[in-house]
């Protein structure tokens, strides 16, 4: 059987279970980790979806208020239709009071005429879009002063007629307060992507169509808005139809081309990440986007290589509060943005970890060192008791810093140095004894050999006579 030493079983006793516990403990903090940073994404994520939809409930919700705000007053008399001035006076007043909305504007049933504010996008300058009989029914466009009234004449366009526009048809065939479909809108600087609150206003006795209130809502702003909650991030997040067609997105790139036609996601090469997720939604789930259930989560890996997780919330009319939207929000985030804090943990753990190991090593040698080094002591100083040169002072030498000791190894020391002294002087007396019986022995077997010589020399004498 191989000798064992204890200089380096003790260790090896120390560190055996100390890695086995550490080892343990890593596993455990590794799948620990990852089961909180899931559920951390997930709630994350669920708090970023429900920022979103709140902010949108926001700028929808306001065009739909200001529509009623005018009906209301149209029913109950405090709103004369006729009276044109009035009508242009109000609508400036609102759209300087609620500065999220782009344009308001009323069609009249009476000869198609229009009374429109709108907000110039870049500037915020506001401007008449006026279809009457003080224009000939042509719909011209004025400046406007800092009372509100009429300044220069920007543009015209002849023989103007809001009954045969798109938005005036969609809320006469609606008979409700509704959204018209996105559609581009030029201004006098660029197009931009328009979303029409619209709602008819009926006369209250009979019933009878007066016209339709319609408030503009520019689809920018809600891409400003994605762009200012991703800053500094890598999140990505984007608002689709059920068809794929991009309603905004977290991009300064406008997700429509220039004559205004929206960007499938699928195809919106500008942003490579927009489209890849697309493309996976397309290839993954029969029918894409159209068939995505209220929420939708999974994983997958973008064309860099780099795990997405994405969350898919249906932004929809399913309490007749959105009157017909029917958008889906998409939020891509690169799991890394989750696991960056686990990540952080677990090198702190491991460098902790490699700390322990380390220190009780060196604690493990300091304990080996303190238990080994008397022990061989005491084993040297058996094997120089049973050597046949037995020094005390020697002994005494090897002994005495174990004997300082406060220990039981200190006691045992005590012991063997008191059973060495013992053992010593008994060698010594027993030495001295054999000596002493040596002479002894040496003496009797002088005067052995002194009587025989005298018996021998009797014997020669008395032959000597005969």
């Amino acid at each position: 059987m191989p000798k064992l030493s204890l200089s380096k079983t003790l260790p090896i006793a120390f560190l055996v279970p100390l890695l086995t516990c550490v080892g343990l403990l890593g596993v455990t903090a590794v799948l620990t980790g990852q089961k909180i940073a899931g559920k951390f994404s997930q709630q994350s994520m669920e708090i970023l979806s429900e920022q979103i939809k709140q902010r949108l409930n926001n700028f929808l919700d306001l065009p739909h208020i200001i529509n009623q705000i005018n009906t209301d007053a149209v029913e109950i008399g405090q709103l004369d239709l006729q009276k044109n001035k009035n009508m242009e006076i109000l609508l400036w007043h609102q759209i300087q009071a609620f500065k999220e909305v782009n344009g308001i504007q009323f069609g009249s049933e009476f000869n198609g005429e229009l009374y429109s504010v709108v907000r110039e996008e870049k500037k915020g300058e506001l401007s008449y879009n006026i279809a009457d009989s003080s224009t000939n029914m042509d719909a011209v466009v004025f400046s406007t002063n800092d009372k509100g009234d009429r300044a220069k004449e920007i543009s015209r366009i002849s023989k103007y007629d809001a009954r045969k526009r798109e938005w005036y048809k969609i809320a006469i065939e609606a008979r409700k307060a509704i959204w018209t479909p996105v559609f581009p809108k030029k201004t006098t600087k660029n197009t931009q992507l328009r979303l029409s609150a619209v709602q008819p206003v009926y006369e209250r006795k009979n019933g009878k169509l007066l016209g339709v209130w319609s408030v503009d809502f520019f689809l920018n702003q809600i891409s400003d808005f994605l762009v200012e909650i991703t800053k500094n991030t890598s999140r990505e997040i984007f608002i689709v139809e059920p068809n794929g067609k991009l309603i905004a997105a977290s991009t300064k790139i406008q997700v429509f081309d220039d004559k205004g036609n929206q960007f499938s996601a699928k195809d919106f090469n500008q942003e490579p990440l927009i489209k890849a997720t697309s493309e996976y939604i397309e290839k993954t789930i029969p029918g894409g986007f159209a068939n995505i259930p209220g929420q939708k989560h999974f994983k997958f890996y973008s064309p860099d290589r780099e795990l997405k997780l994405v969350k898919i919330t249906k932004f929809f009319d399913d309490d007749k509060q959105y009157k017909g939207l029917n958008w889906l929000v998409v939020i891509v985030v690169p799991e890394k943005e989750f696991m960056q804090d686990v990540n952080r943990v677990r090198i702190f753990a491991i460098v902790m970890a490699f700390g322990v190991v380390v220190l009780s090593l060196f604690l493990g040698v300091l304990v080996t060192r303190w238990l080994a080094k008397p022990i061989l002591g005491l084993s040297h100083a058996a094997e120089k008791i049973t050597s046949e040169e037995f020094d005390l002072a020697s002994l005494k030498i090897t002994l005495e810093p174990i004997t300082k000791r406060s220990d039981e190894l200190g006691e045992l020391a005590d012991i063997f140095q008191k059973m060495a002294q013992e053992v010593y002087e008994r060698e010594v007396d027993l030495k001295n004894k054999v000596n002493q019986l040596a002479d002894r022995a040496n003496k009797a077997t002088l005067a052995k050999q002194s009587n025989v010589q005298e018996l021998l020399a009797r014997s020669q004498k008395a032959r000597d006579k005969i």
